[in-house]
């Protein structure tokens, strides 16, 4: 990590063909629109911002589609740290592409929270996504040819507990209050808290792991102690101590010594537990 950074956020942007993607992010870094990208290509942006004091590294990649694969490439989301689904809304068809890639990650979400025997569960109770995800309609200054309800947008983020907003990257006028720089900004933060967490949950796998380890070294300490007693005790290769002849009132040698080495494992098991 380069010195001065305290966080590294990827957010990857996916969504149909022609929803605007590169649109929104070159607004959202340079205040700027532009309307004309290369749509075969990724696109990677870097840059560091400070949100709440933080300096934190950012990294959006817009991911590109083929033009003969209408489906949205959600495996490129598995390793961000948030992630944006965009879709038109002039475009039915991108609405529903957009419907899918949420299916997915949902679904991405419950492989790793869930194990085979929990498919009951997963089917009463679905997953949260596994990242902070942030649905956009964008083209909202095309009203006019509009295909998709803002009620429908909002109906499908609560289906998948996501934040949602329309925008509009061409006409910043058309967006709802929470404008583009604010909604990119909330996403930041939700993934640099969800990093921490994810961290803390990992630091303290790991200490416990360590302790259960320092344990068993512990016990396996405590058997060679008490191997030792019982060597120095009986003699590692005597022969049990012969037993007197039984006549009345005699007692066992072996069974006169026995409360010793009883008190000798007290002891052993005492000083372990201090």
């Amino acid at each position: 990590m380069k010195s001065g950074i305290q966080y590294q956020i990827k957010v990857i942007i996916i969504g149909a063909r022609q929803v605007g993607k590169s649109a929104l992010t070159v607004r959202y870094l340079t205040r700027r629109y532009i309307g004309e990208y290369k749509s075969h290509t990724d696109l990677s942006y870097r840059q560091v911002f400070c949100i709440d004091g933080s300096s934190i590294e950012v990294e959006i990649v817009d991911v590109s589609n083929h033009p003969e694969d209408t489906s949205v490439p959600v495996t490129r989301a598995k390793n961000s740290d948030a992630c944006v689904v965009v879709y038109s809304i002039s475009d039915r068809t991108s609405f529903k592409a957009a419907h899918e890639a949420l299916a997915a990650l949902q679904a991405s979400s419950q492989r790793k929270s869930f194990e085979d025997d929990n498919k009951e569960e997963q089917e009463i109770n679905p997953a949260p996504l596994s990242v902070p995800v942030v649905l956009l309609a964008n083209k909202k200054d095309l009203g006019h040819l509009r295909q998709v309800e803002a009620d429908e947008g909002r109906e499908l983020a609560k289906q998948f507990s996501c934040v949602f907003c329309e925008v509009s990257a061409a006409d910043p006028a058309e967006s709802e209050p929470e404008d583009l720089a604010g909604i990119f900004n909330q996403l930041i933060k939700e993934a640099r808290s969800f990093k921490i967490r994810q961290q803390d949950t990992n630091n303290n796998a790991h200490n416990n792991n360590n302790g259960s380890s320092n344990n068993n070294r512990q016990r396996k300490r405590s058997v060679y102690i008490i191997n030792r007693m019982l060597g120095s005790l009986m003699g590692r290769n005597s022969m049990p101590p012969e037993l007197p002849s039984s006549r009345k009132g005699g007692t066992s040698q072996m069974a006169s010594s026995m409360p010793n080495v009883a008190g000798s494992f007290r002891s052993v098991f005492k000083k372990r537990s201090v």
